[in-house]
């Protein structure tokens, strides 16, 4: 029987520009019901406070040792540094603006330990909240070869194949491993390199959600998306060497994927947020246009529309209605900045956290809790960025008890403004494209 209360985990965690969340997270490691810890802080030259609090918290707890970066060196290059300095038998990594639950780090190795398996992974959540908010389930372990492991991450919601930070991985697996000097994906590469160097072991799973991956409302505002993309896609481009060198095709398309849909993506907010530098980045809309056949064939989400797309579209480009953004959850982080962009009556966003958030970003629209203080109500839309439909549902129906009655779904909403962006930048990807010829 293993004793996991003796076994020595490093948790690596780079520092940058983070003073106003560094507390959070590292409380949420240092209070870890796994104790037996070495808590890395690789300190990569931030310009913010986020020094002296390292210092502090290395003076507080003895598991916690700091590292001190001369000059700012990138994501890669301090985890490297984390990984090359620890003692622990095993590594799990996490990052400085996100926070894990107590459970975190026991969870993980007991799920890996236990089942003789050299890596395991837990579930994670996109979250804009500073708080833990979900109810575990008992706990469950799934164990599976690594292709299995490969798929069942795939497309599972709730987990993911391509970061390291929601898992924890057995030192040996980074004799000759590190992070590649990319500025964007770092992680896809290594966690392709593990999932071959460990396969002739079983993969574990736990169904509990451990990893609160968190991003500020405030990055939403125009002007967010960065050149350092780019280098997504040069990561992308040494994974599909990879697997094309080991002859695994089945690998190249769980890898397509997500290399089309971030494609789309970054191309488009590119488009939205950094027209000047469209240079730097046109060569991705040929590379859209190289594979999308390749991504209608097999019928990934990015590539359809709703029916009612165009028309929805269409209806609230011309309305001189006031529309209300409801929900800001991830999927409204992803729809405002294009409602912004393309200039849509947007009045007022609404959520039932509204004051839980940071802000709406560097906007003059309100964020404020749902409420019926708008006599023309006839003339509101709300839109409803809610994926759930039951919640949806519900949603819909107190809004109607507050007076209001005319909604657009999530799905449609979202669809709508896919379709827009298509037109204006990827109009080859729209379902008529051919029959319209210039759209």
């Amino acid at each position: 029987m293993i004793l996991l209360n003796e076994i020595l985990v490093s948790v690596i965690i780079p520092v940058y520009n983070v003073e106003k969340y560094l507390c959070r997270c590292l409380d949420s490691v240092c209070n870890q019901t796994h104790t037996k810890l070495e808590i890395i802080l690789v300190d990569d030259c931030s310009p913010d406070a986020c020094l002296a609090i390292c210092d502090e918290y290395e003076k507080n707890d003895m598991r916690v040792k700091v590292i001190h970066h001369q000059n700012n060196q990138g994501l890669y290059a301090a985890r490297n540094s984390g990984i090359d300095v620890s003692k622990g038998e095993w590594v799990c990594f996490v990052d400085s603006d996100d926070f894990v639950d107590s459970y975190f780090v026991e969870g993980l190795l007991e799920a890996a330990a236990n089942s003789n398996c050299l890596t395991a992974r837990c579930k994670w959540k996109h979250t804009y909240l500073d708080t833990i908010d979900v109810k575990q389930p008992e706990i469950e372990f799934k164990i599976f070869d690594w292709f299995e492991y490969a798929v069942f991450l795939d497309n599972t919601p709730g987990y993911e194949l391509y970061s390291v930070c929601w898992g924890i991985y057995h030192k040996s697996l980074f004799e000759n491993l590190r992070f590649p000097c990319f500025r964007h994906t770092e992680d896809a590469p290594v966690s392709t390199q593990i999932l071959w160097l460990a396969r002739e072991k079983k993969f574990a799973v736990t169904n509990q959600t451990l990893y609160y991956y968190y991003q500020s409302p405030s990055s939403i505002i125009r002007g967010r998306t960065r050149l350092n993309v780019l280098d997504r896609h040069q990561a992308f481009d040494w994974i599909f060497n990879f697997w094309s060198g080991k002859n695994e095709p089945e690998m190249l398309d769980i890898y397509f994927k997500v290399y089309f849909t971030a494609l789309v993506i970054d191309y488009t907010n590119l488009c939205r947020d950094l027209v000047e530098e469209q240079e730097r980045y046109s060569y991705l809309y040929a590379l859209i246009k190289q594979n999308a056949n390749k991504a209608q064939l097999l019928n990934l989400k990015v590539t359809s529309l709703p029916p009612a797309a165009q028309g929805i579209w269409e209806t609230t480009r011309k309305s001189k209605d006031k529309y209300i953004l409801y929900g800001f959850g991830e999927r409204g982080h992803e729809i405002l900045p294009w409602l912004i962009y393309f200039e849509v009556n947007l009045i007022e966003i609404w959520d039932q956290n509204a004051e839980r958030y940071e802000t709406a970003g560097n906007t003059d629209i309100l964020l404020v809790k749902p409420h019926s203080g708008f006599t023309q109500k006839n003339d509101t839309v709300i839109m409803i960025s809610v994926n759930d439909e039951k919640i949806s549902a519900v949603i819909k129906r107190n809004l109607r008890n507050m007076g209001y009655c005319n909604f657009i779904s999530c799905e449609n909403i979202f669809g709508a403004i896919k379709y827009a962006k298509y037109k204006k930048f990827l109009p080859f990807l729209l379902p008529n494209y051919e029959k319209e010829g210039t759209i």
